[in-house]
């Protein structure tokens, strides 16, 4: 009677290489599992530039944009304190909902030709500023 033998594994390199991808996959998903919680306990707020008594937004104001940027500037100290979010069931938020919606539509009513001609400018001043030949 003859032995039929069954190759249950395909050529050795193969193997080889697939034990070696398992290895490595699960190696990796061990380090990823624990380096971000050893990271997270060594680094404050302050390595990730978070201000301790303003958070991200910065501890000084900024200055306000140039003149041709005003409907953007004067929307925003509109806005300050005068809008909240839609999902605030809150009465100081119920309140101010009126004042939201028409500031909404003053903002919705702003051309797209203004909005893309000032984004084109903005980024080229952004461009010269980041590499030193601001004009201003």
């Amino acid at each position: 009677m003859a032995m039929v033998v069954v190759n249950i594994f395909e050529t050795p390199p193969i193997v080889f290489r697939l034990v070696a991808k398992f290895a490595l996959s699960l190696f990796a998903s061990i380090l990823s599992f624990r380096y971000p919680r050893a990271i997270q306990e060594k680094r404050s707020s302050a390595s990730y530039d978070i201000d301790p008594r303003t958070g991200f937004f910065p501890p000084k104001p900024l200055t306000r944009l140039p003149s041709q940027y005003n409907i953007w500037e004067d929307a925003l100290e509109d806005a300050r304190g005068n809008i909240s979010l839609g999902e605030d069931a809150s009465e100081d938020a119920v309140a101010k909902r009126p004042f939201g919606q028409h500031w909404r539509a003053i903002i919705s009513s702003v051309s797209l030709q203004y909005i893309f001609s000032c984004s084109l400018e903005l980024i080229a001043f952004v461009l010269a500023y980041s590499s030193g030949q601001s004009s201003t």
